[in-house]
């Protein structure tokens, strides 16, 4: 009998499932390796959380509650957004928008520091698709149109455009 493969197209599912067994994969130790600080972070850390932050977060987060919630879960890695769409500290760039309530702190770098603290590494996520209508207005040029020139904007937040990664924005400006 003879068996067909067939090959379905890829999804965004498919490919991200993939993608993290590849990374956990090349993240595992070899059978040799030894656990300790000479072996590297992206070798020993297993057990992953992620803080999604969001802008009233740097009024309202509760570093003590989430430095129990890691110790309680144990957690070696932790995922933490910085920046992109929203920064989470003061970045030196006029058009990247700062989170509504961040005033002159850095909200990432603490987090990241407590983490540190509790012997935690930290991986920054980086959300980079869109951005604010005053950069938009800035360069145009840079974001996704459709067939008909109209830019595109975020489906649930309606006030952010979303950018080309094909432009400059991407090859330059990140």
């Amino acid at each position: 009998m003879n068996k067909k493969t067939h090959l379905l197209p890829l999804t965004r599912r498919g490919f991200n499932t993939g993608a993290l067994a590849s990374f956990a994969a090349m993240a595992a130790p070899a059978p040799s390796a030894e656990s300790g600080d000479d072996v590297p972070w992206y070798r020993r850390t297993f057990r992953w959380g992620q803080t999604n932050l969001n802008e009233k977060d740097p009024k309202r987060y509760d570093a003590g509650w989430w430095r129990r919630q890691w110790k309680r879960t144990r957690v070696q890695g932790l995922v933490v957004n910085a920046g992109g769409i929203v920064a989470y500290y003061p970045s030196k760039f006029p058009l990247h928008y700062r989170a509504k309530f961040l005033a002159e702190r850095d909200f990432y770098g603490e987090i990241t520091r407590a983490a540190h603290e509790d012997g935690i590494v930290v991986l920054a996520r980086m959300d980079s698709n869109r951005t604010s209508e005053e950069f938009y207005k800035q360069h145009p040029d840079w974001f996704a149109v459709d067939a008909d020139g109209a830019v595109y904007r975020n489906t649930e937040h309606t006030e952010h455009f979303v950018t080309c990664v094909d432009s400059p924005y991407y090859e330059q400006y990140l």
